[in-house]
């Protein structure tokens, strides 16, 4: 029995100074080995479709990244994947050698959240403000955004309204654009109905957009689609819908304490004048 455990003991030891020696060896023959090639996956999940193997192909060519055949050892995958990174239309890449001594390369196209009208400028952002130029070889279908940004107020600022436009199918398809005059101002310019609505800022969506519902159903259907020219949300509680000639304006003032408010009767609706306008709603 002892001498069996002192076999094993010995062949232990001669496996683990094998590994202590073998391996710094293995790994000094990888390093010299060469590059047999480059493997490009594309994850094309709501992504940039223009993005495919063979643009990434060309991208390295264009910026004479060519590893095949070259040591891996003299391969700079830190630099590959950073210059890659650095393309607009990336929103991540990264870049490893396989056992196989080929120069794998994973890429993520730009997954815009929004298109963004600047002035003259035209560009697809996503969640973390990397932007992508616009240009006429393609479209993604991303909600329309217009305004004048900064470093202060970027386009991302919006992004509570545009997820909370996603996750319901009315109020997307009610949505033609976002403009932003400031940030407290953003308006909703629906596609079809002819009138526009102030939601002040992206807080309170939530109770804002069942303020909303609330107008629609209960007094868009007697005074009409054409009636108001702005819808106004910004206050709690409270709707202001001005009239397409300007001077009276319509308010539904809801009194209960409750975060739910219930949808108000059209009895509640009061009316304004102003002394020019003496016509009632």
């Amino acid at each position: 029995m002892k001498v069996k455990k002192i076999t094993l003991i010995v062949v232990s030891v001669l496996l683990a100074a094998y590994v202590v020696v073998a391996f710094p060896f293995v790994k000094l023959l990888k390093q010299d080995d060469c590059c047999k090639g480059v493997d490009i996956v594309i994850d094309y999940a709501e992504s940039v479709k223009f993005v495919t193997v063979d643009f990434i192909s060309s991208q390295l060519h264009e910026m004479g990244i060519d590893p095949e055949g070259k040591r891996i050892a003299d391969i700079n995958i830190s630099d590959i994947e950073k210059r890659l990174q650095d393309k607009d239309f990336i929103e991540n890449a990264e870049c490893y050698v396989t056992a196989d001594n080929l120069l794998h390369i994973d890429i993520k196209p730009l997954q815009p959240v929004m298109r963004v009208f600047d002035g003259a400028d035209s560009y697809y952002v996503n969640k973390d403000n990397k932007r992508m130029h616009s240009n006429a070889d393609f479209f993604i279908d991303r909600p329309v955004v217009k305004g004048k940004f900064t470093n202060e107020y970027p386009p991302t600022r919006l992004l509570p309204l545009i997820e909370f436009l996603d996750k319901s199918e009315r109020w997307r398809n009610l949505a033609g654009m976002i403009e932003v005059r400031d940030s407290n101002n953003i308006f909703l310019i629906p596609k079809v109905a002819n009138h526009v609505i102030n939601l002040g800022n992206t807080d309170g969506l939530d109770s804002k957009f069942a303020k909303l519902e609330r107008m629609y159903n209960e007094v868009i259907p007697v005074k009409g689609w054409n009636f108001y020219d702005t819808i106004s949300l910004k206050w709690d509680y409270q709707i202001v819908a001005t009239r397409r000639k300007g001077g009276s304006r319509l308010n539904i003032v809801v009194t209960t304490d409750d975060d739910d408010e219930q949808a108000p009767d059209i009895s509640t609706v009061a009316t304004e004048t102003t002394p020019n306008d003496s016509t009632n709603h």
